[in-house]
Order: C-alpha cells, then structure tokens, then sequence
C-alpha cells in the first residue's frame, strides 16, 4: 500500500497532466489532484496535527512538500520527482 501512493499518483497523474497540457486540454481537476497529494505529503493535517508516515520514501516526499510550499517548481524531466526523490 505505502508504494501505491508514489505510483499510484505521480506514476499515474503527472504523464495524464503533461498530455493535457500539450493537447491544450483543460487542467484544473488534475492539477487539484497535485496539489492535494502535495498537502498530504507535507505531513501536516488542516487541525495541525502530525500524520503518521505511511510511504517508504515518507521523509523525501515531505522535504519536497515543505519546500514546494514556499517555492513550487514545475514537473521535471525525470517524470515530475524533485531530486533525491525515487523513481517508481
């Protein structure tokens, strides 16, 4: 289950959010997809209380969650992983 969320959202979302924004087609619902995964990967719910880790790579994807707050970077080419995060 904890690798799901790795494949299970970027694995699938950022290909689907890169052909829809090459085709011109509309983007909002897949890019609140993202946004909502990143939420969750900050580790931190809406009350401020902790969430448990639930991902092997539970401390990178929250490093970049916490960054992306302050400065969001754009899909890269390695498939939309921030450096240091690994590729499914």
């Amino acid at each position: 289950m904890a690798r799901r969320s790795i494949e299970g959202n970027a694995g699938f979302v950022l290909p689907i959010l890169r052909d829809a924004l090459a085709s011109g087609t509309a983007i909002e619902g897949l890019s609140l997809v993202e946004a909502l995964w990143a939420r969750m990967c900050a580790g931190t719910r809406e009350n401020g209380a902790e969430m448990a880790p639930n991902d092997p790579h539970w401390e990178a994807l929250k490093d970049a969650a916490t960054r992306a707050k302050t400065r969001p970077a754009p899909a890269t080419p390695t498939g939309g992983f921030s450096p240091g995060l690994p590729r499914p």
